[in-house]
């Protein structure tokens, strides 16, 4: 008997796909080995340090159920493939996926943007350039950044859209974020969250929409049910 070098112990992760990563996109994740959980609903990393697993964790935790596969792409990104559809998962209405994982930007805001010595424009808001062609605007809202920020991990799907519109809930009962008044609900209600919105959440989060066009989204999300407020 050769005696493992990794196992679960008394869990099950029931391992399926798996790929070493080499691509030069998430630098810090270079050699290191992946594979897909389907019973433990996870993405397992393993890192080696001269032929040892110096370290090893699970990513995405029950974030997207059980996960089938991970390959690297062809633009050096990880892909992850769901299996919720096997009659094993519990399916929401966007399964089954296939997720591309990409790292955050080290630059998040306008201030950050510009500490890093980027192309400044002198407008009104200023508006900051990166080299990786990214574009910041000056933050003139009242709203707090951590709000954006909140959008923004929403956006990257580093949340659930449970957690966002709670969010949202405890933002306009705070009165952090001001909604019109005597608003009409409509009487048929969507079942899921669309990509449209996501990706004005993470327009609004970089300052590339103002409040008021986000808040037309917000309005929506109220329409529809996703956030209730008396």
């Amino acid at each position: 008997m050769i005696i493992p070098i990794l196992h679960s112990g008394q869990e099950t992760w029931a391992p399926s796909g798996m790929t070493f990563y080499y691509g030069n996109e998430i630098p810090q994740w270079h050699g290191n080995l992946f594979f897909a959980a389907l019973r433990g609903e996870h993405l397992h990393m393993i890192s080696f340090e001269q032929g040892e697993i110096s370290s090893h964790e699970k990513l995405f935790e029950g974030e997207f159920g059980r996960i089938r596969d991970i390959r690297q792409g062809p633009d050096g990104y990880l892909y992850l493939l769901t299996s919720n559809r096997d009659g094993r998962g519990n399916p929401i209405s966007e399964d089954d996926r296939i997720i591309r994982i990409m790292p955050i930007s080290s630059t998040n805001n306008f201030d950050e943007c510009g500490g890093a010595g980027n192309i400044m424009i002198d407008s009104h808001p200023k508006e900051c350039k990166t080299s990786e062609g990214e574009n910041f605007v000056e933050n003139v809202s009242e709203i707090p950044l951590w709000v954006k920020q909140t959008a923004k991990w929403w956006s990257l799907t580093q949340i659930s859209d449970q957690d966002f519109t709670l969010g949202l809930e405890y933002l306009i009962k705070n009165k952090i974020i001001l909604m019109p008044k005597n608003m009409v609900m409509k009487e048929q209600y969507e079942s899921y969250l669309p990509s449209w919105l996501r990706e004005n959440a993470g327009l609004w989060s970089k300052g590339l929409m103002s409040d008021e066009e986000f808040f037309k989204s917000i309005n929506w999300m109220i329409d529809n049910g996703f956030i209730k407020i008396q």
